[in-house]
């Protein structure tokens, strides 16, 4: 039975490309790069840490990227979102039915709390965690299991529900089963051979997963 979900964020509870998009795309022009206007590319973007991401996808420095990409998310990019259809309906159910909630993402905590705040979703979750900027950064499964610990829930009874196999990886490594979430930003073929313990196609589906459905 499960007791806690965890979700990452990027691509699972909301769609937030345009701001990361536009964040990617104003720290490449301040590098006197041109702009990235494919978005296979830019997806590869989200769900990594950025100072990962912005030297594997565009060879350039990672700190220094990710400090300009800052300048715009924190100015414009956080309010640049949609949480997915149906979704806020999910997480009432599960929370209805006595399932703990969480969040656990690469995003930095701050801009993950002023969206949550924004909507209204943060009485929608026990617990948020990502990381804290000036801070290093930590393992998505060490966050993870930082919110087992704090919400006192074994891993039998937790979910771990992503877009990305960065996600699915990080369940796999904290112990606890995994659901792919094909809806978000992963890339095709990504969710079968992410190695998730399901699959699940669209929000709804989602919901079927979490209830027992099929």
């Amino acid at each position: 039975m499960i007791r806690l979900a965890v979700f990452d964020f990027d691509g699972t509870l909301f769609d937030t490309s345009r701001g990361v998009f536009g964040g990617v795309n104003y720290a490449l022009e301040a590098l006197g790069l041109p702009r990235d206007e494919e978005p296979s590319r830019l997806r590869r973007m989200i769900g990594p840490p950025l100072e990962e991401g912005f030297p594997l996808v565009y060879g350039v420095d990672g700190k220094k990227a990710t400090e300009l990409y800052r300048v715009y998310y924190h100015a414009q990019g956080v309010h640049e979102y949609a949480p997915y259809p149906g979704m806020e309906t999910l997480l009432r159910r599960l929370r209805a039915a006595g399932v703990k909630t969480a969040v656990a993402t690469m995003k930095p905590e701050d801009f993950t709390c002023v969206i949550l705040k924004e909507t209204g979703w943060d009485a929608l979750f026990d617990a948020v965690a990502g990381p804290v900027i000036g801070q290093p950064t930590p393992t998505k499964a060490s966050l993870i299991e930082r919110e087992m610990a704090a919400l006192g829930v074994a891993r039998e009874e937790t979910l771990m529900i992503g877009d990305r196999t960065s996600d699915v990886e990080a369940g796999r490594a904290a112990g606890v089963k995994t659901v792919f979430c094909r809806f978000g930003f992963g890339a095709p073929g990504e969710a079968e051979q992410s190695g998730a313990d399901a699959i699940a196609d669209t929000v709804e589906a989602l919901g079927r997963l979490l209830s027992g459905e099929r």
